[in-house]
């Protein structure tokens, strides 16, 4: 990370460090999770993760599945925000998809076992990672309500990523039409442009607003 030595300055620091594993103090990773994420830099991301995979292989439960939220949160560093409109998204996401692995996840079967944050993570990083194959798995087993908007978004996301836009297009179109949590709408709506604009599809990506039927103040906001 840009500060090498936090991790150890943060668990000389805390009073409630676990000197066996620095993964199993929240309040530890917590402040890392929060630094990485403040960075803004994804060799950051990628150095977190590798550290925390290290320290997992080291436990005594290194045959089990880590921690579901630890795992979540890591998958949450991957897919910030703040990248976005990054040229690394994809390497993110790939790396991210390896992360999960070593993690013992994986996308099969067992992905509806998982908490739904679990889920939702995992769909953002197929479409991080540009995998469709993985993206169209996950589009047959889990189910997207659009009433309940529990994985629409983020399957609406992860498609757009992966340049499919019909799905995308269904599920803007209820948002809007259905007094949607507007930051739901928003963020989908930055995708949208995003995840054209940043695979030189710009034209492809106006031409989409107009599919949608995107005008005045919403079309405005995401800037196609």
């Amino acid at each position: 990370m840009k500060n090498s030595g936090l991790l150890q300055v943060i668990s000389k620091k805390s009073p409630t460090s676990n000197p066996k594993s620095f993964i199993e103090d929240e309040m530890i990773m917590d402040l890392l999770f929060d630094t990485v994420i403040n960075t803004g830099n994804f060799q950051d991301v990628f150095e977190l993760s590798f550290r925390i995979v290290s320290e997992y292989k080291l436990g005594p439960y290194n045959d089990l599945p880590m921690n579901e939220l630890l795992i979540t949160k890591t998958l949450m560093c991957y897919t910030s925000p703040k990248f976005y409109e990054s040229s690394e998204r994809e390497l993110l996401g790939q790396s991210a998809l390896k992360f999960i692995t070593n993690a013992g996840y994986q996308y099969n079967d067992a992905l509806l076992s998982y908490s739904s944050d679990l889920i939702k993570a995992m769909i953002r990083v197929a479409g991080y990672s540009g995998e469709k194959e993985i993206l169209a798995f996950i589009s047959q087993n889990v189910k997207s309500d659009f009433n309940s908007h529990e994985f629409a978004l983020e399957l609406a996301i992860a498609n757009v990523y992966c340049q499919n836009f019909e799905y995308p297009r269904e599920v803007y179109l209820y948002f809007l039409r259905n007094d949607p949590d507007k930051a739901q709408l928003v963020e989908l709506s930055r995708a949208l442009a995003v995840g054209c604009f940043n695979r030189n599809k710009k034209p492809a990506c106006k031409a989409f607003g107009a599919y949608l039927g995107i005008s005045g103040v919403m079309y405005n906001s995401v800037s196609v």
